[in-house]
């Protein structure tokens, strides 16, 4: 099941779309509850590696996501203020998290996703990247 899910390949706009971004100066970074070694190698084999600026596990602070204090830990890590960062995620507890610590939330609403948490609410929701 790990090796399945470390071969996931990415939807098919997302490495055009996170190129657009980091174009328009956007720092792009891959934040995850699992290793860093594991995303590492998720990353590399959907061949989006090259794409991210930063590459942050939740190992260096040993809390999960949604605690805000892991959101807080990234946001040290790559130099951030709250309200300068967006969370652009396809999971509604990932945003709910990054929303109570003060960060910006974008939920990707993909076919057969849904909101599911009263509050904190996203700020944006889309159905692909390409509406970011």
């Amino acid at each position: 099941m790990k090796q399945a899910f470390l071969s996931l390949p990415s939807h098919p706009e997302v490495a055009r779309q996170l190129l657009r971004l980091k174009g328009d100066g956007h720092t792009i970074v891959a934040f995850s509850n699992g290793s860093e070694a594991g995303l590492s190698t998720q990353l590399g084999r959907a061949k989006l590696a090259d794409v991210f600026d930063h590459v942050i596990s939740v190992e260096g602070i040993r809390l999960f996501k949604p605690a805000h204090q892991a959101y807080e830990y990234m946001l040290r890590q790559i130099g951030s203020l709250p309200h300068e960062t967006m969370m652009v995620a396809a999971h509604d507890w990932d945003i709910a998290g990054a929303r109570r610590a003060k960060m910006r939330g974008a939920f990707v609403m993909r076919h057969g996703v849904s909101w599911t948490l009263p509050e904190p609410l996203p700020e944006v929701v889309i159905r692909s990247l390409d509406e970011l």
